[in-house]
């Protein structure tokens, strides 16, 4: 499986006296994971690459922040544990770049 996320924040322009401030945050995500269905869990290993970027003008003038590329590769692990045809618990940890674990309780309508 093949995942891609963009989110890019536009808050309103602010002006600080005179001076015209805007900012953007963008957010790029990929990642590609491989599973196997067990029928009594699905386990799932993939790696992920993120970028986060500030990108800031004053009055016009461009400056754009990038976020530290080697630290943006990372390892996702998880596991679906199904309850029936409509209802599964998942399980998953983020390594490397991040330290991250999530446990979620999921319904399909």
């Amino acid at each position: 499986m093949f995942g891609f996320q963009h989110i890019s924040v536009h808050p309103h322009t602010v002006y600080v006296g005179t001076v015209k401030n805007k900012a953007v945050l963008d957010d790029w995500q990929f990642s590609a994971l491989a599973s196997y269905d067990f029928k009594m869990a699905t386990p799932y290993l993939g790696a992920k690459w993120s970028r986060m970027d500030y990108i800031h003008w004053t009055d016009g003038e461009r400056k754009r922040e990038k976020s530290d590329l080697t630290k943006s590769v990372g390892l996702v692990c998880g596991l679906d544990i199904p309850f029936g045809e409509k209802f599964w618990l998942n399980l998953e940890g983020q390594f490397i770049d991040v330290e991250a674990f999530s446990v979620s309780a999921n319904y399909k309508f």
